[in-house]
């Protein structure tokens, strides 16, 4: 299994979905923490959004393992991925609930849309020889 794709899709789109959620403040609402406030603002967010991910990164490596397995190739395992990560998203977010479910939702979907097709996952395939 490929470990460095998994790990790869789950940093990029925890550190790009911080940076979303501060462009919409800032666009939608007419301010936001663009100045230096904004480091604070995302190193908070991404706390909090490496420990609620976890759950959904399990799930996420456990399928990948699953569809290595299956000898599916990138074209067929990135979208189911990206699908997976996009629900675990939603799931995580509908549970806490909040003023912005629907924001925070959005921002790490889109992220993870973006990392999913810029990665290529590697999967693992065998010769017709190999048993």
């Amino acid at each position: 299994m490929d470990r460095e794709y998994a790990l790869k899709h789950w940093t990029f789109t925890l550190l790009i979905a911080p940076v979303f959620v501060l462009l919409y403040f800032h666009l939608t609402q007419g301010y936001g923490p663009l100045d230096s406030s904004a480091i604070g603002f995302y190193l908070m967010i991404l706390l909090f959004s490496v420990i609620l991910s976890l759950p959904t990164m399990v799930c996420y490596c456990g399928i990948y393992y699953f569809l290595n397995r299956r000898k599916l190739g990138p074209q067929t395992v990135r979208p189911i991925l990206v699908i997976v990560a996009m629900l675990g998203i939603s799931i995580t977010f509908l549970l806490l609930g909040g003023a912005l479910t629907t924001v925070m939702i959005g921002s790490y979907s889109l992220a993870a849309v973006i990392a999913g097709f810029l990665l290529t996952p590697h999967v693992r395939r065998f010769d017709s020889h190999t048993t």
